[in-house]
This record gives C-alpha cells, structure tokens and sequence, in this order.
C-alpha cells in the first residue's frame, strides 16, 4: 500500500484490493471477506471543482466502490483529519441507479433505503472515460434483481426481449432568451415485462441546430421491499413514486413539462 492524496490523474477499475490505493485498501478489506467473487472494483480520485452539473453531489473526497453477488462495497477518504467512511449495500435495498456524463465529466448515483426504510443516495464523479465500467454495474444489477439484460448500447433505438413498452417525450419549448429558445430535456421510458422502468435522459441543445451536451441513464426496479411504481400527475408535473405501505418511499420528476393530456392517454402504460 502507497500513500495517496486522492489526486490520481484518473480513474481506473482494478481485480485485486492490493490495488486499491492510500487507505481503500484496508477499508474495502475490512467490509469484503476474502474469496468473495469481485465482478468489478473501480476506483476513483478527488473531482476537482463544486457539485456535477445536474446536481449530483461531490465529497471532496477520492471512492472506490466494488461489486460482488449480491452488495456494493463503498469506501470514502477525505485526505484529512475527517474520518474515512465504508458502507455495504445490498442489491435488494437499492431503488434505482443512475449514470452519465457530459463531455470528460461523468457521474454515479444510487438510490437505496436505510434501515429505518429511509431513503439514501449516494453519488460519484470521475472522468467519464470510465463511463461504460459504472454501466456494467448497472447491467450485472438488474440482471441480477430482474433477470433481464440491458443492451450494450444505450439508444432510442434499444431494443430487447423483455421490452413492454416505449415511450418517447420529446424536447418542448422551456422559455425564451433573447433570441434563443431554452428547450427542455428529451426523454424515452421504456417497460420492461417484469416491471422494471429505464429513463434515458438526453439535455436538449440550445436550438435543433446544436449538439446534445450531455445525457443520463437511470434504472428503476418495482421489485424492493415489495413496493410498486406509481406515475402521478401534480401542478402539471410528472412524477415517479415508490410506495410501500402506502408511504411515498422516493419520488421522482419525471416530465415537468409533460401536457396532462398526453398523460392521461398513456396512464394504463
């Protein structure tokens, strides 16, 4: 083991945890008993700069996360007085998963309840480069939870066995400045037979002529705790619900510009 300030020039996945570098040795150690299977081990440095650009959090602080049959394995450093944090996560607690990336910039999100049925998230930042290797996360997961396989390209396009229903909602007109037109974000949903629901989340240019600047992917599993996925229409504004006994668990926006109309005519989706 090296010393390590965090500072890494990049992100690297890793097959042993005497790779793992500066203290994430021993605390990965001291949560994964040995002769576990490891299905992937990334480590992460410090991301320079404030929070991701679409809200998701940055801990100063360098992370490796590691996935075997049945949890996630966690681990936080600082690099200072504050104390290192380690935490297990089952695969069954967790909600939903989030990834994606803008430009170099790429970011990890899980959804997932506590002990009290609390919901939790926890978020990761790292040079999108590595991108496809949280996504493998994401696909061993849902493969694991739903039995169902994700495409290894995530387009509108996707298409696969498990495949219930599509919907695309398209980029709309936010508001106005100047002479440019703000436009929403695009979004497809797609069902899966067994319920499950992925999000593909597309950040609409500036005008038809532009680039798309980023885009996100989020997994949503009906099957935790027994709870169900509720879609619910507020103010105009759709929203994804977890419920369990009859208690919103986790919710999540949707589509604020989504018309009523739209919603009705596809509620039984």
């Amino acid at each position: 083991m090296y010393h390590s300030s965090g500072k890494e020039p990049r992100a690297f996945t890793a097959t042993d945890l005497d790779h793992l570098p500066g203290r994430h040795q021993q605390l990965m150690k001291g949560l994964f008993s040995g002769g576990q299977t490891i299905n992937k081990l990334i480590y992460s440095p410090r991301w320079p700069g404030g929070d991701g650009i679409w809200g998701h959090k940055n801990y100063h602080a360098s992370m490796a996360i590691l996935l075997n049959n049945d949890s996630i394995f966690v681990t936080m450093d600082w690099h200072n007085e504050k104390a290192p944090v380690s935490k297990k996560i089952p695969l069954k607690s967790i909600l939903a998963i989030e990834t994606g990336h803008a430009l170099l910039h790429g970011w990890f999100r899980i959804h997932y309840f506590g002990k009290q049925y609390e919901s939790k998230e926890i978020d990761f930042l790292f040079n999108s480069y590595i991108k496809n290797d949280f996504l493998d996360i994401i696909r061993f997961w849902h493969q694991s939870m739903m039995g169902e396989t994700i495409p290894q390209k995530i387009t509108k396009e996707m298409d696969f066995p498990e495949l219930f229903s599509h919907l695309s909602l398209p980029a709309v007109i936010k508001r106005k400045r100047r002479k440019d037109k703000i436009l929403s974000h695009k979004k497809d949903l797609w069902l899966t037979s067994g319920g499950a629901l992925f999000l593909k989340i597309e950040e609409a240019p500036l005008d038809k002529d532009h680039l798309t600047f980023a885009d996100s992917f989020v997994v949503f599993h009906p099957v935790v705790l027994s709870s169900t996925l509720n879609f619910s229409c507020k103010n105009g504004m759709i929203y994804l619900q977890y419920k369990f006994q009859n208690q919103i668990l986790k919710e999540f926006e949707l589509y604020p510009e989504f018309p009523s109309e739209v919603f009705e005519k596809n509620k039984n989706w």
